[in-house]
C-alpha cells in the first residue's frame, strides 16, 4: 500500500514538474485520499496558533482563541469528518475534538477557532470544543483509524502574551517563536 501511495506522489510531482507555469494556483493540485495506513507524523503541522486573543475575533465577533494547521505538502490532504482530531490536552486526552470534512490546500492553511463552542454556522468556520489556556499546554492533531491513534503533531507551549501568537518561523518550520502581529490562516513571516 504504501509503493501505491509513493507511486501516487511520484506521478504528480513529475507531473507538476512538466508544466509550464512553476505558479500554479493551489485549486489545481490534486486531492489525494491516503489509506489509513499512510497516515504518518508531519502530514499536517501545527503551524500557529493564540491564547488570550482579545484583538481576534470569530464571525461572531467574539474574541477567540485559534490553531492554524498547515498542510506542507503538494497535494490537498482531505479530512474525512471521522478519523481526524485536534486537542489542548495533547498528552491526555488525543481524541478531544473530531474535525469536520474539510480539504486543505496543497502549502494551504486550516484555522480552528478554539472558543468551547459547538457551534458549526458553515463549512468555512469550525469552532473546537475547548479554549486555550495561557498559562500552556500541548496543542496536537491526530487521526485516529480501527483503534489506532497516529500523533500527526503537537506542539508544548509555556506562558503565552495577550494578542501575540505563537508558530514556526516559516510555515513548516522545527523553530517556534512569537509573533508580535499573528497571522491566522496566512504563512508566517
Amino acid at each position: 500500500m504504501f509503493r501505491q501511495v509513493l507511486f501516487i506522489l511520484l506521478a504528480v510531482v513529475f507531473a507538476l514538474s512538466c508544466t509550464k507555469d512553476r505558479d500554479l494556483d493551489r485549486n489545481q493540485y490534486p486531492n489525494v485520499s491516503l489509506p489509513p495506513d499512510a497516515i504518518e507524523p508531519g502530514l499536517l503541522l501545527i503551524n500557529e496558533f493564540l491564547t488570550s486573543g482579545e484583538n481576534y475575533l470569530n464571525e461572531f465577533g467574539v474574541p477567540s482563541d485559534w490553531i492554524e494547521v498547515y498542510n506542507p505538502n503538494i497535494f490537498n490532504v482531505i479530512l474525512d469528518g471521522k478519523n481526524w482530531y485536534i486537542t489542548d490536552d495533547a498528552l491526555a486526552n488525543e481524541l478531544k475534538y473530531r474535525l469536520p470534512s474539510v480539504t486543505i490546500p496543497a502549502k494551504g492553511f486550516l484555522l480552528i477557532w478554539a472558543d468551547n463552542s459547538h457551534k458549526e454556522p458553515n463549512a468555512s468556520d469550525i469552532h473546537a470544543n475547548f479554549a486555550l489556556s495561557p498559562e500552556g499546554e500541548a496543542v496536537g492533531i491526530f487521526y485516529e483509524f480501527d483503534g489506532k491513534v497516529v500523533r500527526v503533531d503537537e506542539h508544548i507551549y509555556s506562558l503565552q502574551e495577550v494578542n501575540k501568537s505563537e508558530g514556526r518561523v516559516s510555515d513548516g518550520a522545527n523553530a517556534w517563536v512569537i509573533f508580535d502581529s499573528p497571522t491566522p490562516g496566512k504563512p508566517n513571516l
